[in-house]
């Protein structure tokens, strides 16, 4: 038999990482003696059997999924409130790594990555996260269960390391493994003690660090946790930024301009800390008055090497002279001059603590 695995972020555009659901469909399968391959849509009638995942739910599918036969689906980017898990036989199998071989120049993560969930789930209950069900971490797999000895890294999807109970242990067990590793999702530097701090700083990371400021009341916790941070490490750090998300799920004008100016205190933040804001537009934005703004914004943060260069805005004035940018900026600054006035023309080496 044939499987066929198709990864529809990737046919759309949408990723620079590879799915881990399919790479453990694809090892379960083989070794059961079928042949697998990652297709394109063109090639479905050629196999006997397919299957079909996306992470996002923004990923266009550009055939009719009921005309064929041999088809299955599934992933978070059909239905978030879906505990749509593999069975337990194919979640903890190990990955094939080689299903992405044909585009390991799109990434680093196609190849020499090993890639795996050692837990999952968290208690924040976000209402913008696929786990803002769940309650708890829960323990999920074993390191080496999906940690290949070819490969150089290892790669952690975890949602939150931090808030399960056995953390230490996790990277402990990382550290022995002598390979560089990074938590993919980012860590969440609210759950940060000295302990911890410290025995990350001893681990062998890859890349930079990155946590999260999704919201500005938590200023006071993530400023008195990066205290703690900086005792062991003085590098670069980067944030993942949330704008345009509100948890009142009222999306009024109001709303609007005042998730636009704490966005830009929260870039003003972090700046002060040298710390590498990364926007990340909530689908709401889409629908936002100020839609070019946030585009803007994400623009210039999401590029380190412009953000530390220009203010915002310059930025907006050189992106495209009397073009779009400029428009989106000048007319924000109209309707709202006190806000442009604090924000637009701060730069990284002027901001002050």
């Amino acid at each position: 038999m044939k499987i066929g695995l198709i990864d529809a972020d990737l046919l759309d555009g949408g990723t620079r990482f590879p799915n881990l659901a399919l790479m453990k469909l694809s090892s379960y399968y083989q070794n059961k003696g079928y042949k697998t391959k990652l297709i394109d849509y063109n090639q479905i009638p050629a196999y006997d059997h397919v299957l079909l995942s996306k992470v996002f739910d923004f990923t266009d599918i550009p055939i009719n999924l009921n005309f064929y036969k041999n088809i299955e689906y599934g992933g978070t980017g059909f239905d978030y409130n879906k505990n749509d898990f593999l069975p337990d036989q194919i979640e903890h199998s190990k990955p094939d790594y080689s299903l992405y071989q044909d585009f390991t120049d799109r990434s680093k993560y196609y190849s020499n990555h090993s890639i795996g969930f050692t837990t999952r789930f968290c208690f924040r209950q976000c209402q913008f996260c696929v786990n803002r069900d769940k309650k708890k971490a829960v323990r999920w797999s074993k390191i080496e269960e999906f940690d290949s000895k070819e490969n150089d890294y290892i790669t952690l999807l975890d949602d939150n390391i931090l808030a399960h109970s056995d953390r230490k242990k996790i990277i402990k067990k990382l550290q022995e493994t002598g390979k560089p590793f990074e938590f993919k999702q980012g860590i969440d530097l609210r759950l940060i003690n000295d302990r911890i701090a410290k025995l990350l700083n001893e681990s062998k990371y890859a890349g930079e660090y990155t946590f999260a400021f999704d919201d500005i009341e938590d200023k006071a916790k993530i400023l008195n946790k990066l205290k703690i941070w900086r005792k062991y490490n003085q590098s670069r750090l980067q944030f993942y930024v949330l704008a345009g998300y509100d948890k009142e799920n009222n999306y009024g004008h109001q709303f609007w301009v005042n998730d636009i100016a704490n966005t830009f205190e929260r870039i003003k933040i972090l700046m002060q800390h040298r710390c590498l804001p990364y926007i990340m537009r909530y689908k709401e934005y889409e629908n936002s008055p100020f839609r070019g703004m946030y585009i803007n914004i994400a623009g210039w943060c999401n590029q380190p090497h412009l953000l530390k260069k220009m203010s915002f805005r310059e930025y907006s004035l050189k992106k495209n002279p009397n073009g779009a940018s400029q428009r989106y900026m000048e007319n924000f600054e109209k309707q709202y001059p006190a806000i442009a006035k604090k924000y637009f023309d701060m730069k990284w080496e002027k901001v002050k603590t």
